[in-house]
């Protein structure tokens, strides 16, 4: 699936708030609490059923499917332009 510049921007933006927390998404082991999610190589439908199953407030459909196209897409990139993650300290 292509993900478009908006839906990036909205996966990226559900990602930092409600995903960062726990998880990073650099394609390496970052010691996260939650794991690395580029080290999982899941398929969109693999990451939506994840994410149903997190302890974050409950998401929106419009907004689990961006922020799984977003996770899909990062872990599809060259390595030197992964999203660093945003584990909070």
């Amino acid at each position: 699936m292509s993900v478009t510049p908006a839906q990036f921007a909205q996966g990226r933006k559900v990602f930092v708030l409600d995903c960062g927390g726990c998880h990073t998404l650099t394609g390496h082991d970052t010691h996260a609490d939650g794991g690395d999610l580029g080290l999982l190589r899941l398929t969109e439908a693999q990451l939506i059923s994840f994410a149903r199953m997190m302890p974050t407030p409950p998401i929106g459909a419009r907004q689990l499917r961006a922020v799984a196209a977003y996770v899909v897409s990062v872990e599809q990139a060259e390595p030197h332009t992964k999203a660093l993650g945003t584990k909070k300290s």
